[in-house]
Protein backbone atom coordinates (compact mmCIF):
# COMPACT_ATOMS: atom_id res chain seq x y z
CA UNK A 1 0.00 0.00 0.00
CA UNK A 2 1.14 3.28 -0.93
CA UNK A 3 2.00 5.87 1.74
CA UNK A 4 -0.37 8.37 0.09
CA UNK A 5 -3.29 5.63 0.41
CA UNK A 6 -2.35 4.65 3.74
CA UNK A 7 -2.91 8.35 4.66
CA UNK A 8 -6.05 8.65 3.36
CA UNK A 9 -7.34 5.31 5.25
CA UNK A 10 -5.69 6.81 8.34
CA UNK A 11 -7.75 10.08 7.83
CA UNK A 12 -10.98 8.35 7.12
CA UNK A 13 -10.29 6.78 10.65
CA UNK A 14 -9.34 9.87 12.48
CA UNK A 15 -12.36 11.42 11.24
CA UNK A 16 -14.88 8.75 11.85
CA UNK A 17 -13.18 8.16 15.70
CA UNK A 18 -13.35 11.88 16.44
CA UNK A 19 -16.92 12.43 15.45
CA UNK A 20 -18.10 9.21 17.04
CA UNK A 21 -16.52 10.65 20.39
CA UNK A 22 -16.89 14.48 19.82
CA UNK A 23 -13.38 15.16 19.85
CA UNK A 24 -13.24 18.16 17.26
CA UNK A 25 -9.63 19.48 18.36
CA UNK A 26 -8.06 15.39 17.25
CA UNK A 27 -9.60 16.27 13.56
CA UNK A 28 -7.29 19.81 13.89
CA UNK A 29 -4.30 17.70 14.71
CA UNK A 30 -4.65 15.24 11.93
CA UNK A 31 -5.37 18.44 9.47
CA UNK A 32 -1.99 20.38 10.80
CA UNK A 33 -0.29 16.77 10.69
CA UNK A 34 -1.11 16.39 7.34
CA UNK A 35 0.02 19.89 6.47
CA UNK A 36 3.36 19.36 7.63
CA UNK A 37 3.12 16.25 6.05
CA UNK A 38 2.55 17.79 2.22
CA UNK A 39 4.00 20.95 2.84
CA UNK A 40 6.28 20.98 -0.46
CA UNK A 41 2.67 20.82 -1.86
CA UNK A 42 0.94 22.84 -0.45
CA UNK A 43 1.42 26.47 -1.63
CA UNK A 44 1.45 28.84 1.36
CA UNK A 45 0.87 32.14 -0.80
CA UNK A 46 -2.79 31.16 -1.44
CA UNK A 47 -3.60 29.77 1.88
CA UNK A 48 -4.38 33.19 3.21
CA UNK A 49 -6.95 33.51 0.04
CA UNK A 50 -8.40 30.15 0.96
CA UNK A 51 -9.36 30.87 5.13
CA UNK A 52 -10.41 34.68 3.77
CA UNK A 53 -13.21 32.79 1.40
CA UNK A 54 -14.03 30.19 4.29
CA UNK A 55 -14.24 33.08 6.90
CA UNK A 56 -16.95 34.17 4.33
CA UNK A 57 -18.44 31.63 3.92
CA UNK A 58 -18.64 31.02 7.37
CA UNK A 59 -20.18 34.51 8.07
CA UNK A 60 -23.33 33.35 5.26
CA UNK A 61 -23.49 30.18 7.04
CA UNK A 62 -24.38 32.08 10.11
CA UNK A 63 -26.74 34.39 8.04
CA UNK A 64 -28.58 31.30 6.87
CA UNK A 65 -27.19 31.53 2.81
CA UNK A 66 -26.28 28.38 2.11
CA UNK A 67 -26.14 29.14 -1.83
CA UNK A 68 -23.40 32.25 -0.67
CA UNK A 69 -21.71 30.06 1.67
CA UNK A 70 -21.51 27.44 -1.14
CA UNK A 71 -20.22 29.88 -3.52
CA UNK A 72 -17.72 31.13 -1.33
CA UNK A 73 -16.29 27.50 -0.63
CA UNK A 74 -15.96 26.60 -4.59
CA UNK A 75 -14.38 30.08 -5.04
CA UNK A 76 -10.75 28.88 -4.05
CA UNK A 77 -11.34 25.90 -6.57
CA UNK A 78 -10.02 28.82 -9.40
CA UNK A 79 -7.16 28.43 -8.24
CA UNK A 80 -6.72 24.87 -9.64
CA UNK A 81 -7.12 27.17 -13.29
CA UNK A 82 -3.22 28.52 -14.01
CA UNK A 83 -4.50 31.36 -15.99
CA UNK A 84 -3.44 35.32 -15.29
CA UNK A 85 -7.40 36.18 -15.36
CA UNK A 86 -8.21 33.98 -12.64
CA UNK A 87 -6.03 35.96 -10.54
CA UNK A 88 -7.13 39.43 -11.45
CA UNK A 89 -10.32 37.53 -11.38
CA UNK A 90 -9.77 36.48 -7.13
CA UNK A 91 -8.02 39.36 -6.48
CA UNK A 92 -11.69 41.39 -7.46
CA UNK A 93 -13.62 38.92 -5.61
CA UNK A 94 -11.19 40.34 -2.68
CA UNK A 95 -11.86 43.62 -2.89
CA UNK A 96 -15.70 42.96 -3.19
CA UNK A 97 -15.19 40.87 0.39
CA UNK A 98 -13.56 43.39 2.02
CA UNK A 99 -16.04 46.33 0.74
CA UNK A 100 -18.20 43.95 2.24
CA UNK A 101 -16.51 43.52 5.61
CA UNK A 102 -15.97 46.97 5.89
CA UNK A 103 -19.78 47.83 5.30
CA UNK A 104 -20.90 45.28 7.26
CA UNK A 105 -18.60 46.17 10.51
CA UNK A 106 -19.53 49.58 10.06
CA UNK A 107 -23.03 48.28 10.35
CA UNK A 108 -22.77 46.31 13.47
CA UNK A 109 -20.65 48.95 15.17
CA UNK A 110 -23.68 51.44 14.44
CA UNK A 111 -26.44 48.67 16.07
CA UNK A 112 -23.95 48.39 19.37
CA UNK A 113 -23.92 52.22 19.27
CA UNK A 114 -27.22 52.34 19.67
CA UNK A 115 -27.68 49.26 22.12
CA UNK A 116 -25.44 50.86 24.21
CA UNK A 117 -23.38 47.95 24.12
CA UNK A 118 -19.29 47.10 23.96
CA UNK A 119 -18.57 47.83 20.55
CA UNK A 120 -14.45 48.13 21.09
CA UNK A 121 -13.86 44.50 20.95
CA UNK A 122 -16.17 44.11 17.92
CA UNK A 123 -14.16 47.14 16.35
CA UNK A 124 -11.09 45.15 16.65
CA UNK A 125 -12.28 41.99 15.12
CA UNK A 126 -14.32 43.35 12.37
CA UNK A 127 -10.93 44.89 11.58
CA UNK A 128 -8.35 42.41 11.49
CA UNK A 129 -10.57 39.99 9.17
CA UNK A 130 -11.56 42.98 7.09
CA UNK A 131 -7.43 43.78 6.57
CA UNK A 132 -6.58 40.40 6.61
CA UNK A 133 -9.27 39.43 3.49
CA UNK A 134 -7.54 42.45 1.91
CA UNK A 135 -3.88 41.36 2.64
CA UNK A 136 -5.10 37.71 1.58
CA UNK A 137 -5.88 39.59 -1.90
CA UNK A 138 -2.52 41.43 -2.15
CA UNK A 139 -0.48 38.04 -1.54
CA UNK A 140 -2.11 36.35 -4.97
CA UNK A 141 0.21 38.71 -6.64
CA UNK A 142 2.99 37.03 -5.69
CA UNK A 143 1.56 34.23 -7.32
CA UNK A 144 0.77 35.49 -10.52
CA UNK A 145 4.10 34.80 -11.89
CA UNK A 146 3.38 30.61 -11.74
CA UNK A 147 0.04 31.45 -14.03
CA UNK A 148 0.16 31.55 -17.74
CA UNK A 149 -0.74 34.55 -19.74
CA UNK A 150 -3.51 33.33 -23.32
CA UNK A 151 -2.77 35.33 -26.17
CA UNK A 152 -5.52 35.82 -27.71
CA UNK A 153 -4.61 36.26 -31.20
CA UNK A 154 -2.72 33.72 -31.78
CA UNK A 155 -3.75 31.04 -29.03
CA UNK A 156 -0.18 30.86 -27.77
CA UNK A 157 0.82 31.10 -24.39
CA UNK A 158 3.59 32.78 -23.04
CA UNK A 159 4.67 32.63 -19.04
CA UNK A 160 5.42 35.23 -16.95
CA UNK A 161 8.56 35.57 -17.30
CA UNK A 162 8.72 36.04 -21.10
CA UNK A 163 5.66 38.47 -21.03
Amino acid sequence: MTRNLQLVFATIIVVAISYYMELLPLIGLWVLFLIYEYRALINFRKLPFVLAMLILAAHFLRWGSFFLAGIAVLIPVLLLIKQRWVISFLRAITWFATAFWGLYSTTMILERLAQGDDWIRLTFIMLAVTVFTWWSGHQLFTVRAEYVAIDVDDNTTDTAEEA
